[in-house]
């Protein structure tokens, strides 16, 4: 549970100054935001400071000069103050303002980027944490060999089972993860926690939002996407992780864990504002999951052509010792102040509908995030297992009136295929997914897409099965079919004397 208490606390590097960027402006701009702030001298050639002026803190945000990396020295120290790894982040004022033509402008925004994204943080439990040893920065000395590198933390999802559709045979966590860390065992999904490397893919996957990952939830990108927007004036918007160091230039950087965890609801709220780049940092990747990042940049590109507009979208971007080398953006107007959410059921659904207004248009593409149900009713039974075995709610099954009905719901469709593989009349036909954008159908809101009598038990008035399932049973049975006994009688009143 987020604590609308918590304490966010700015510790700024006073050298900052020498960069051009003047403290007292930071400063008063800190105050508006509602933060404590603090002016350190020589922060970053001492950041032993830390441990003492973070006490207290519960959200710590150290604006640094140029480092950048917040594993290591300054996590140590925030470590010691009594901070979270989890709710600590490192702003480098002075690398990320070189070379944008309104330094001062930009470094207030990412301010207001750090602030807002702290703000969001859920909280965190011990079992989100795994500790793990930095790899040495350094030729190894004989002094050294006696030495441990120092210990930095990862968060690991865990998962929320209130949330969580594993017993309905959902499996999208597990066949995201490109590491096979998670597995599913009576229902209950598991996290192998030593082959996590916390990438984040199976966070942005979960329709439910039932994995959680502090420091990296999907409410923490969220609000800072959105305060890139608001602040960034237009500025491009770069999606990188952990292992890349914040661009410079006339680019706002929004953290997520991989660039795997970038939603496409992600990107086209962000297209909405500006340019949009995704960084990869290549053999340091932590998912692998190249190609299905350069599938979801593909249909982004798609879906603005097909809407006759000029998408800006750099293609993925390779990191090179830690830096990407990006061109210079053509500046857009102000973005949206305010963007819907980026994971879960509906939110690429969402975006798209935002973006494309009432332009109707039709894409089929392998990076779409969305699907559509085709339901041959000739064929359809109304088992109802595609419903029930459904992730996210996007088929439904409900009886009343004597009759019953199958519906469907665009927005909430995935194109995860498990209603497909539900399906006992698969091979005839009865249900098949098309993965694509169809805006018409998404703005149909639920329909029902197939639906049949009620057979209802002579004996005791309750329900039997459809009329179709019961031709289907004695088409299969023939002869060995009884109506009596089948069709007219439900499955209690069977075994009494006739």
């Amino acid at each position: 549970m987020r604590d609308e208490r918590m304490t966010v606390r700015v510790l700024l590097c006073q050298d900052v100054e020498d960069k051009g960027l003047p403290v007292a402006s930071l400063l008063s701009f800190l105050q508006e935001q509602g933060v404590e702030a603090q002016v350190a001298s020589q922060l970053c050639p001492h950041p032993y400071q830390i441990a003492q002026k973070a006490k207290g803190a519960d959200q710590l945000i150290v604006a640094t000069c140029y480092r950048w990396e917040a594993a290591g020295e300054l996590e140590e120290y925030a470590r010691r103050a009594g901070v979270s790894p989890l709710a600590f982040q490192v702003v480098p004022l002075a690398r990320i303002c070189e070379g944008d033509p309104r330094p001062l402008e930009k470094a207030q925004a990412s301010l207001a980027m750090a602030v807002l994204r702290a703000r969001a943080f859920p909280g965190a439990r011990p079992e989100n944490l795994r500790p793990y040893l930095l790899p040495r920065q350094r030729r190894i000395t004989r002094r050294a060999l006696f030495s441990l590198s120092s210990l930095s933390y990862r968060p690991i999802p865990t998962v929320h089972r209130a949330r969580c559709r594993a017993e309905d045979g959902c499996r999208q966590c597990v066949h995201t993860c490109p590491h096979e860390a998670l597995e599913e065992e009576g229902g209950i999904i598991q996290l192998r926690r030593e082959a996590c490397t916390s990438c984040g893919a199976c966070v942005m996957a979960c329709p439910q939002l039932a994995l959680e990952m502090p420091g990296w939830s999907p409410e923490e990108v969220r609000a800072e996407l959105e305060a890139a927007l608001a602040y960034g004036q237009g500025r491009g918007i770069a999606f990188i992780c952990p292992q890349i160091a914040p661009p410079g230039g006339p680019w706002m950087a929004v953290r997520v864990p991989c660039a795997s965890a970038v939603s496409v609801a992600a990107l086209l709220f962000a297209l909405q504002g500006g340019a949009v780049a995704v960084g990869h940092c290549r053999h340091q990747c932590q998912s692998g999951l190249r190609q299905v990042v350069e599938a979801r940049l593909d249909f982004c590109r798609s879906l603005l052509t097909a809407l006759g507009k000029d998408p800006v979208i750099i293609p993925l971007v390779d990191a090179t010792d830690g830096h990407i080398d990006l061109p210079v953006p053509p500046l857009q107007e102000r973005g949206p102040t305010s963007i819907g959410p980026i994971a879960g059921a509906g939110a690429d659904a969402q975006a798209i509908l935002s973006l494309t207004g009432d332009h109707l248009l039709t894409l089929a593409h392998e990076g779409a995030p969305l699907g559509v149900a085709q339901v041959d009713e000739s064929s359809c039974t109304l088992c109802s297992s595609c419903a029930f075995s459904c992730p996210t709610g996007a088929l439904g099954y409900e009886e009343r009136e004597g009759q019953a009905f199958l519906s469907f719901e665009a927005t909430l469709c995935i194109a995860c295929g498990q209603c497909v593989e539900s399906c006992p009349e698969r091979e005839r036909g009865a249900i098949a997914i098309w993965r694509g954008v169809d805006t018409a159908t998404l703005r149909e809101g639920r329909k029902t897409v197939a639906k049949d009598e009620m057979v209802s038990c002579q004996r005791c008035g309750e329900r039997v099965a459809t009329a179709k399932m019961l031709s289907r049973l004695e088409g299969l049975l023939g002869a060995q079919f009884s109506s009596r006994r089948m069709a007219q009688l439900c499955q209690d009143c069977r075994g009494l004397p006739l």
